[in-house]
Parts: C-alpha cells; sequence; structure tokens
C-alpha cells in the first residue's frame, strides 16, 4: 500500500471474493479433449444447454469467482459430460 492509500481501501478489498473475468483465450484454452465445452462448463458459466448461437460473446469479461472458475478448469481436464 502506498502512502497515499486509505487503508480502509485495503480492508474491504479482504472482504470481497476474488474474481476472474473470462476471456476468449481462456475459454479456448478450456476446451475438452475434443474441443469443445460440456454442459457442465456451460452451467458454470450461466449458460443454458444446449447453448445458442453466440453465447461466447455474452460471457466474455464477465467476472467468475476462483471457485467458478477452477472448477470450469477441472471439469474441461476430466471431459464430463454434465
Amino acid at each position: 500500500m502506498t502512502h497515499d492509500q486509505d487503508p480502509r481501501d485495503a480492508m474491504l478489498w479482504r472482504w470481497l471474493p476474488a474474481t476472474y473475468t473470462v476471456t476468449r483465450e481462456w475459454l479456448n484454452q478450456h476446451r475438452t479433449p475434443r474441443g469443445g465445452w460440456t454442459a457442465a462448463q456451460l452451467r458454470l458459466l450461466g449458460v443454458p444447454w444446449p447453448p445458442v448461437r453466440g453465447w461466447v460473446a455474452t460471457v466474455i469479461g464477465q467476472p467468475l469467482t476462483v471457485e467458478t472458475r477452477e472448477a470450469f478448469e477441472r471439469v474441461s481436464k476430466r471431459g464430463d459430460r454434465g
């Protein structure tokens, strides 16, 4: 923390959940071995199954908790059909 920061700001951030922002690169990096995404992965992103055209654009830039991000990544490695 720098000298011009209010210490209350640092305390506030301690109570907020850590988040990650969805990017196209991250989505593509965590496709299943067959090159797509599972229903379980899309459910984690709030996308209904079957997904409609354009669903990727709707999730880009959306925040995810670290827990949701990690679950999405685990499912891609296992290829769960969910």
